[in-house]
């Protein structure tokens, strides 16, 4: 990435954040990813107030710098209501060999705590969707 003259771009910083360990950044990636979401946001609308101060229609502005919604999800066992089953999923250790009950239990929990964010229940009402258990 040193050597291009731009800084990288959200999906790039994503995919590097993949190879650092999660504990060390996660709380600062995930304020970061909505701090990005924001600037999506913004950039649009100043594109458009730029198209309509340049003599388009809203219309013309509005189709030329469509409207791109970021969401941010932040799932994290802090979530878990039960304080022994919160305890036993934080100390479970961040690896990629773990002994298969302990991989389905993530998988499970992954998918109670995301079925529990305002967030994602705001997605499945915006695109009009069911989840299927």
């Amino acid at each position: 990435m040193e050597k291009h003259e731009s800084p990288p771009g959200t999906f790039s910083q994503l995919m590097q954040s993949t190879g650092v360990p999660i504990e060390r950044y996660l709380f600062e990636t995930v304020e970061l990813m909505k701090d990005r979401a924001a600037v999506v946001s913004l950039r649009r609308e100043l594109n458009v107030a730029k198209a309509l101060l340049e003599g388009a229609t809203l219309a013309e502005a509005e189709a030329q710098f469509p409207k791109i919604e970021v969401h941010v999800l932040d799932v994290s066992f802090d979530s878990i209501r039960d304080p022994e089953r919160r305890k036993y999923f934080i100390n479970l250790p961040a690896s990629f060999s773990l002994p298969e009950e302990a991989v389905d239990a993530l998988r499970d929990v992954a998918g109670e705590l995301l079925r529990q964010s305002p967030i994602y229940q705001h997605l499945l009402t915006d695109f009009k969707a069911t989840v299927v258990e």
